[in-house]
Order: C-alpha cells, then sequence, then structure tokens
C-alpha cells in the first residue's frame, strides 16, 4: 500500500444523511407503494440519473416522473421538499477536517446543481473542498469511469496514492479500477479506523 497523498470523498451517506427510503417510507400509505419500489421509480430511475448530469431540469424531472408516481398533488409538493432530510453527518466532517490540513482533500459526488446550490447556502458544504467534481457539471456519473478519470486529471492526483471514500460498493469498483485506493463507509468510527490503517496522518 503505498502513502496517501490526496483523499477524495463521496458525499450523500458520507458526509450528508441521505435515507431516501426511510423518506419516502412517510408516504407508503399516501402512494400505495413501499419505499423500496418509490425509490426505484424516482432516485432509481434513468430520470433521475439525466437530472444528476444537468441533462434535465428539475421541472421537466418531476413532469416526467409524474406518470409513474401517481400521486395526489398534495404529496407531489411534499416529495418535492426531499431536500430536507439532507443533513450533514458531524462524526464524518470532524475527521475530514482532521486530515484536510494534511491532505488536499476533494468531492466527488453525483448531485444536481439546485441540491448543490442548497448544500452551499444551508451548510456551506463544499468549503471543506479543495475542489469539487460533480455529476452535474461534467455529464457523468458514478459508477461510469470518466467521471473518476477526470477527476484524477483535474487535480493532477496519482491514482495509487490517492484515497476515495464512497458508501456505495458499485461506485467503489470502478474507482479501484482507476488504481485509487478505496475505503468503503459504512460509519464515522470504522472511517477513522480505516484511514488510520492506510496511514492517513490526523491532526489532533
Amino acid at each position: 500500500m503505498m502513502r496517501v497523498e490526496a483523499i477524495v470523498s463521496d458525499v450523500g451517506g458520507v458526509i450528508l444523511r441521505d435515507d431516501f427510503k426511510s423518506f419516502f417510507a412517510q408516504f407508503e400509505a399516501k402512494i400505495g407503494v413501499s419505499a423500496e419500489a418509490f425509490y426505484a421509480l424516482t432516485v432509481g430511475s434513468e430520470e433521475w440519473k439525466l437530472y444528476n448530469k444537468d441533462f434535465l431540469t428539475e421541472e421537466e424531472l418531476w413532469r416526467k416522473l409524474a406518470p409513474k408516481l401517481g400521486v395526489e398533488d398534495e404529496v407531489a409538493r411534499e416529495l418535492r421538499q426531499w431536500r430536507r432530510m439532507l443533513v450533514p453527518i458531524p462524526e464524518t466532517i470532524k475527521i475530514l477536517k482532521k486530515v484536510r490540513g494534511r491532505y488536499p482533500l476533494y468531492c466527488l459526488s453525483n448531485v444536481d446543481k439546485a441540491t448543490t446550490h442548497y448544500l452551499q447556502e444551508r451548510y456551506h458544504l463544499y468549503d471543506l473542498f479543495n475542489g469539487s467534481v460533480l455529476s452535474w457539471e461534467t455529464g457523468m456519473r458514478k459508477p461510469e469511469m470518466g467521471i473518476y478519470e477526470l477527476v484524477i486529471q483535474r487535480f493532477n492526483l496519482t491514482p495509487e496514492r490517492t484515497l476515495y471514500i464512497d458508501d456505495k460498493e458499485a461506485n467503489l469498483i470502478p474507482a479501484r479500477q482507476a488504481g485509487l485506493q478505496t475505503i468503503p463507509f459504512r460509519s464515522p468510527e470504522d472511517l477513522e479506523v480505516e484511514m488510520l490503517a492506510h496511514g492517513v496522518e490526523m491532526e489532533i
């Protein structure tokens, strides 16, 4: 294992709580389907992926999803407030702040433009990073190999000396194929242990 010189992190599920299924569960009685099924119709849909890449506006997204969802207008308005569930995980942020002074810290995230602005205005989230590669800016999203190649090229990273953190195994596989060291995020406590195991130094 080579010495780590830079760190790249996912956002949703690592730095932010983004439990869509729990959010959708509160609507199960109103929408008549399980939270898992509703997740597949929305966040798991091809339309949502296009939205992440900025190929659809938010209005276009919901217009395309509406026939599949078949929900009442009141429920639709509530669903469109989904960003409220995105809240920081302070323990993860504390860990990343402990390494930020020693290593350049970058963000690699599947996220739409409106959510990026929401997170920055509400939490100043992207101030944590030295730079970001975001799906809506690039027209690519994880796990497409191109977005990993872009983050390596944009920030002049040495892949085998770069540590990548993500909570989804599907996103870690191409990162490893690109030569990055990886950590599967399970909890902040586990993250700190794994980072120390990779030789990452932390400020006290």
